[in-house]
């Protein structure tokens, strides 16, 4: 899997907004909710993947989750693609004001999935700014795009890495979880 990583200070693309907008299903307190989302419901791994991320088990919330298909006569390419982008917030808002642990995230999870062979696959992971209701934070953006001969080849690459992805992001909130301190912000590090 190729990966690419954006998390300077300059990385701002597009700000985003917390909660995106009316219609927003906030999936850790409302479960069932993902059958409200499009992309979720008409794409299987991207629906377990936001059920896992906003479970119990992971320190995530989710938001701004899309998928697009693309074919190679629109873009002079030979291969189709298929792909999708979501936004990855901490579920504890007051973790969202520390850009330096987006960034130990970005950084912790490429070097996850830079082990997955092939090159058919590209990961994109982007530290951005968001609106919060209490001011401007951060949140991982991350755009997932598989390329194949053909449609369902590339569907079916990237259900596959969306499994990977998820699997390296539940290992990254067993990590973070088991540095925090009892008063839920990370826990100090010190050297002897």
């Amino acid at each position: 899997m190729r990966v690419q990583m954006n998390v300077g200070e300059e990385a701002a693309s597009r700000a985003l907004s917390f909660p995106p907008n009316s219609d927003y299903v906030d999936l850790r307190n409302d479960p069932h909710g993902v059958q409200q989302i499009p992309a979720a419901r008409e794409n299987p791994p991207l629906r377990n993947f936001l059920e896992a991320l906003n479970g119990g088990q992971a320190i995530f919330a989710t938001f701004a989750a899309s998928v697009r298909e693309g074919t190679g006569e629109k873009s002079n390419d030979a291969e189709d693609s298929f792909g999708s982008r979501v936004a990855l917030i901490f579920a504890d808002a007051d973790l969202n004001s520390q850009r330096d642990l987006y960034e130990q995230l970005a950084v912790q999870l490429a070097g996850l999935l830079l082990r997955e062979s092939g090159d058919a696959i590209l990961c994109e992971l982007e530290v951005a700014r968001c609106a919060f209701a209490g001011g401007v934070g951060q949140c991982l953006r991350i755009k997932l795009t598989a390329r194949a001969a053909s449609q369902d080849q590339a569907r079916l690459r990237w259900g596959l890495a969306m499994a990977r992805l998820q699997q390296a992001l539940l290992y990254c909130s067993r990590q973070i979880r088991q540095k925090m301190s009892p008063t839920g912000t990370p826990a100090e590090t010190t050297s002897n």
